[in-house]
């Protein structure tokens, strides 16, 4: 969405800022986080966001709750999703976690490319 810089990622992880809370932005160890566009609204009961990839965000919950994530991928986002995979598991652990991960990931990427081209039906399975 173009506002990384205004973010102030980790060097290290990308996925995280060095913005400690973001309510209350420090602006004179953070002056760009002003150049950010932040959106802030509720999700009721029952209700759904679809956050795409790469998109920043945070989340606070205002009372207990019970919430499911999960990633998509497709065509379009799995490169990136790989890059990060990279990324992640070689800070983590090495070239080698990274290259079994990335592996991984790419194995089960293609074996998913081949079932959607002979049509395998994913997902909740229907009698």
């Amino acid at each position: 969405d173009g506002q990384d810089e205004a973010l102030y990622p980790e060097p290290n992880d990308p996925w995280k800022s060095r913005i400690p809370d973001f309510e209350n932005v420090d602006l004179t160890r953070f002056p760009k986080y002003k150049d950010a566009t932040p959106t802030t609204f509720v999700v009721g009961p029952g209700e759904t966001l679809y956050i795409p990839f790469g998109m920043w965000h945070t989340a606070k919950s205002l009372e207990p709750t019970i919430s499911i994530a999960f990633d998509l991928l497709n065509g379009h986002n799995f490169p990136l999703f790989m890059k990060d995979v990279w990324a992640f598991k070689k800070r983590g652990g090495g070239v080698a976690k990274a290259l079994a991960a990335t592996g991984y990931a790419a194995i089960a990427g293609t074996a998913c490319r081949i079932g959607d081209a002979v049509g395998v039906k994913r997902g909740a399975h229907h009698n």
